[in-house]
C-alpha cells in the first residue's frame, strides 16, 4: 500500500481545539466542531440540515498521508446520524480536491451509480464505528481536510478520527526567479517542516543540462555558471515514497564587456545646416555600457553620455575629430575609431566668400538608410534565457526608425530601437526575425532575416 499500514495513527485526536472548524453549529454547548471526537460525549452538529452546504473541517498543523476516515454518530440520540458524505481534501486551504476511494464497506462499486467513487458510506446508527479505507492509490496528501454530509437520518451528527502517516513538509527557501552573476554562489535550502528522521534529500535541475545533486543535508550550494540557469526541486524520499517541493527557478546573468562594431577611422564630408548623428555602435553587454563622446582637441571635451552624438544644425566650427569609449567595468575601456567631419559651406551664389568645392560631397541629410548586411545574427537559446539582436546601421541622416517584426506573426509588436531583447525565452519565440529602418527618405530598409532556434524546454 502507498505510505499506508496497519500502523498509521490517530492524527485528530491530540490536535487543539482551535485546528477544527464548521460551517456552523447547532449547539455553541454541546455541538462545537472540537468537540466531535471518536468515542466522545459530544459532537458536531449543524445548524441546518441543508444538503452540501454544511461541513466539519480539521486543521492537520503539517501534511499528512490520510489512510482512514473513523464516523459515529449522536452519543445519545442514535438516530442522529450521517449515512453518506464526501472528503474533500487540500494543502493550503485554498485549492480543494475531492477524495476517492476503492473499499465501500461490502457494497459493491457495480452497484453505485456513475460518480459515486467520491461518495463515502456513513453510520446506520449513533455508536457504531464504520471506517472508510484510503489505501494504496485512493490515499492522499493533505494538511486541510473537510467531511461534508450528503444523507443523514433525523439530524447530521457525527464524530470522527483521522488516520494517517506525517509527512515532511517541504519548502523551497530561495527567492523565485533570483538572478545571481555568475562567479557568484546561491545556496537553494529544501526545508523540511515535519518529521526529519529517516528521509534522503536530492536536488534536480529541470531545465537546460539536467542533473541531480544528491546533498547530505537539505541545502544546495552552487558556484553559478551561465549553464546553472533553470527550474530546481528537491525530492525528498523516506524509503517508501517520494515527495516533490515546489519549484525554484534561478537565472545566471553573466558578465562580459562591449567591443564595436566598427573599430575604422571614418572621414564624413557634409553640408551645414542640416541635421546629423553620430552612432557609437557596440554589442550587447552585462551590465549595459556606460557611452561617452568626446572631440579630440586637446583635453579631450566630453560632449555627449548617450549612444548617439547628435549635431540639430551642423555649421563648420563642428569639423573636427570625434570618437567615443564603451565600458562597463568588465575588461578595460574600449575606444572607437576617429571619425573626422569636414563641413562644408552652403552654395548659394558665387558672391559668397565661402568658396564652394566642386569635389562631390555627401550630403548626410539626404540619404536613405543603410543597414549592415551581416546583421542581426541567428540566435539560439534554452528555454529561460535572455536573447539580444542587434540591427547595425551603417549610415543614415536623419536618424532612422528601427523597429523589428517575427515573420510568423507580424502583429505582434515589439519596442523600437537598434536592439531587440527578448526575456526568458520560451518554444513561441522561436522564428525569423528582422529589423526594418526608415528615415522618411527613401524607401523602407530591411536587414537580413536572422533565425532564433530553441534547443531545450522546461521540463
Amino acid at each position: 500500500m502507498k505510505g499506508c499500514s496497519p500502523y498509521d495513527v490517530p492524527i485528530t485526536a491530540s490536535l487543539p481545539d482551535s485546528n477544527f472548524n464548521a460551517s456552523s453549529v447547532l449547539s455553541a454547548s454541546f455541538n462545537e466542531p472540537y468537540m466531535a471526537k471518536l468515542w466522545g460525549n459530544s459532537e458536531w452538529c449543524p445548524a441546518t440540515a441543508s444538503l452540501g452546504a454544511e461541513y466539519f473541517q480539521v486543521d492537520f498543523s503539517r501534511p499528512f498521508r490520510v489512510c482512514a476516515v473513523d464516523t459515529q454518530g449522536h452519543h445519545t440520540l442514535s438516530t442522529w446520524f450521517v449515512s453518506s458524505f464526501n472528503i474533500t481534501y487540500s494543502l493550503n486551504e485554498s485549492t480543494w480536491f475531492t477524495a476517492q476511494q476503492n473499499e465501500t464497506n461490502g457494497v459493491s462499486i457495480l452497484l453505485m451509480r456513475p460518480g459515486d467513487m467520491g461518495i463515502f458510506l456513513g453510520n446506520s446508527d449513533g455508536n457504531t464505528v464504520v471506517r472508510n479505507k484510503l489505501s494504496g492509490n485512493w490515499s492522499f496528501v493533505a494538511r486541510f481536510l473537510r467531511l461534508i454530509p450528503l444523507t443523514w437520518n433525523a439530524w447530521p451528527c457525527l464524530r470522527m478520527e483521522v488516520f494517517g502517516r506525517e509527512l515532511p513538509a517541504i519548502d523551497v527557501r530561495f527567492p523565485r526567479n533570483k538572478t545571481v552573476l555568475e562567479g557568484e554562489q546561491f545556496t537553494l535550502r529544501c526545508l523540511l517542516l515535519g518529521n526529519k528522521n529517516n528521509f534522503n534529500v536530492t536536488w534536480m535541475k529541470k531545465s537546460g543540462n539536467e542533473r541531480s545533486f544528491p546533498v547530505a543535508g537539505q541545502n544546495l550550494t552552487v558556484n553559478a555558471t551561465r549553464l546553472d540557469t533553470g527550474a530546481y526541486i528537491c525530492e525528498v524520499t523516506n524509503g517508501v515514497e517520494a515527495i516533490l517541493s515546489p519549484i525554484a527557478y534561478v537565472t545566471v546573468w553573466c558578465k562580459y564587456p562591449p567591443s564595436f562594431i566598427d573599430l575604422k577611422n571614418q572621414t564624413k564630408e557634409i553640408v551645414e545646416g542640416v541635421k546629423m548623428s553620430l552612432q557609437c555602435n557596440v554589442t550587447a553587454a552585462n551590465p549595459e555600457p556606460n557611452i561617452t563622446w568626446y572631440s579630440a582637441t586637446g583635453n579631450d571635451t566630453v560632449l555627449s553620455n548617450a549612444v548617439h552624438l547628435t549635431f540639430s544644425n551642423i555649421s563648420r566650427s563642428n569639423s573636427g575629430n570625434y570618437f567615443c569609449v564603451a565600458e562597463n567595468g568588465i575588461g578595460p575601456k574600449l575606444t572607437s575609431g576617429m571619425i573626422t567631419l569636414n563641413v562644408q559651406c552652403k552654395f548659394i551664389d558665387f558672391l559668397l566668400k565661402c568658396i564652394y568645392s566642386t569635389k562631390e560631397i555627401f550630403i548626410f541629410s539626404s540619404d536613405s538608410p543603410s543597414l549592415d548586411t551581416n546583421f542581426p545574427h541567428d540566435e539560439s537559446a534554452v528555454e529561460g534565457e535572455n536573447v539580444t539582436m542587434n540591427c547595425v546601421v551603417k549610415e543614415s541622416n536623419p536618424e532612422p526608425n528601427i523597429t523589428w517584426v517575427k515573420l510568423s506573426d507580424r502583429a505582434k509588436v515589439f519596442p523600437s530601437g537598434v536592439s531587440l531583447s527578448l526575456r526568458s525565452v520560451s518554444k513561441d519565440d522561436e522564428g525569423e526575425y528582422r529589423c526594418l529602418a526608415e528615415n522618411g527618405i527613401g524607401e523602407q530598409m530591411m536587414s537580413r532575416i536572422a533565425y532564433l532556434s530553441m534547443e531545450g524546454q522546461l521540463s
